[in-house]
């Protein structure tokens, strides 16, 4: 993805002007079948970028869907929020 780097660096500046602190970046991840269309997950890459100008590691296999959910773009702020509700867990390791 083309704007993973501006996007990213956009979102560290961003970070550090806010003075927000943190020990990783957890990105939230695609759902499977928007990964298989595009080749790539666009938040994951985003968060590498940031963690990277940040010096901030990033755990992109942490957290998994637990229910798919509908396309953010055309929600709400409260409907978004419903949307997402319950829609992730910690991903469990392999026993």
């Amino acid at each position: 993805m083309r704007l993973a780097r501006p996007l990213g660096l956009a979102a560290a500046r961003r970070w550090a002007r806010a003075g927000a602190a943190g020990d990783l970046l957890v990105p939230v991840p695609a759902s499977r079948d928007r990964v298989r269309e595009r080749g790539y997950d666009q938040a994951a890459l985003i968060a590498g970028v940031a963690g990277n100008q940040l010096g901030i590691p990033v755990l992109d296999d942490l957290l998994e869907r637990s229910r798919v959910t509908v396309a953010q773009f055309d929600l709400d702020r409260v409907a978004r929020a419903g949307n997402v509700s319950g829609a992730f867990r910690i991903r469990r390791g392999e026993d």
